[in-house]
C-alpha cells in the first residue's frame, strides 16, 4: 500500500482512495469529519483527496484498524503524534513486506515438502512428504 503506486495525478475521487486503502466510502467520510481532515471539494461537492489527503487517511487507518483504538483514542494519537505514526507505519509496512518476501522463499525452498506446525511450541518444521 504505498502512495508512489497510485497514479500520478493531483486529485482522486473517493471511490480510488476507498480501493486503495480497502476500505468502504462510509469510513472515509466519517474519518474526515472526525479528524477534521480538510478535503477539497469540486463544483458537484464531490470530494477531490490529495496525496497529502490519502498520507492522512493512511495515519488513521493505521491508528484505527493496525493498533485497534477506538476513535476518541485515535484522534488524540492522531493530533499529538502525526511524526510518529508515520515513522511506526513506515516501519509496519517494511516488517510486512519482509514477511512476504519470507514466505515466498521458503515456498520455493520447500515445494515438494510439507510445513507442519508443532502443536506445543508454534515453531513450523519442513517434513518430506511420503513418495
Amino acid at each position: 500500500m504505498n502512495i508512489n503506486d497510485f497514479p500520478k495525478r493531483i486529485f482522486f475521487s473517493t471511490e480510488e482512495v476507498a480501493d486503495f486503502l480497502q476500505l468502504n466510502a462510509s469510513n472515509l467520510r466519517y474519518w474526515e469529519k472526525e479528524f477534521n481532515l480538510k478535503i477539497k471539494r469540486d463544483s458537484k461537492n464531490r470530494r477531490l483527496y490529495t496525496r497529502d489527503d490519502i498520507d492522512n487517511l493512511k495515519k488513521v487507518n493505521y491508528l484505527v484498524n493496525t493498533r485497534g483504538l477506538s476513535i476518541k483514542a485515535a484522534i488524540l494519537a492522531y493530533k499529538n503524534k502525526k511524526n510518529e505514526i508515520e515513522q511506526k507505519e513506515k516501519i509496519t509496512e517494511k516488517l510486512l513486506s519482509l514477511d512476504k518476501n519470507r514466505l515466498s522463499r521458503l515456498s520455493r525452498r520447500t515445494s515438494g515438502k510439507q510445513l507442519v506446525h508443532h502443536p506445543l511450541c508454534g515453531k513450523q518444521y519442513v517434513v518430506r512428504q511420503a513418495v
